[in-house]
């Protein structure tokens, strides 16, 4: 009966109990990131081409992987860095540049009205997906592959005659 009540405020709290500072941070922390994914929702209904539902979720899993959006670009907003996330994800999926592309363009003047700000959001797009891939990379565990056709005493030795 009273872990039910307990339960009734959700994680442990009472209501009308004074919370830690620690778990104030969290829920700001959670609040950002619900307005940074449905800032990408209503950007995606912005875009001028199609997306599927696997690239809806990678570009919110980049929004959850980085979380602190100031390490990618310090002085880009949270648009400029969703777009990116946007273009650098459908990049992937078409292999060519959309920056340079006629729809890439449509998109950006659409979603970034001033023209300073679409020529800055070229180099922004260029650092952003480069710190991306960094990030990937450094992530990516080299693990030795050993291959079964190579004779490696052959090799070793050579063609001596």
């Amino acid at each position: 009966m009273i872990e039910d009540k307990l339960n009734l405020y959700g994680h442990g709290y009472v209501n009308g109990e004074v919370r830690s500072k620690e778990y104030e941070a969290k829920v700001k922390q959670k609040k950002r990131l619900n307005m940074k994914l449905d800032l990408a929702d209503t950007m995606f209904n912005e875009l001028c081409f199609p997306f599927n539902s696997n690239q809806k979720a990678h570009v919110k899993e980049l929004i959850q992987v980085f979380k602190n959006f100031k390490e990618l670009h310090s002085k880009a907003t949270n648009e400029e860095i969703i777009l990116s996330f946007i273009f650098h994800v459908k990049a992937l999926e078409i292999k060519e540049n959309l920056i340079d592309s006629v729809e890439g363009q449509k998109t950006i003047r659409t979603l970034i009205t001033d023209l300073d700000k679409q020529i800055i959001f070229k180099d922004t797009f260029e650092i952003i997906s480069w710190k991306i891939t960094l990030h990937y990379i450094s992530h990516i565990p080299i693990l030795p592959v050993e291959p079964k056709d190579i004779d490696h005493n052959l090799l070793y030795k050579g063609n001596l005659k």
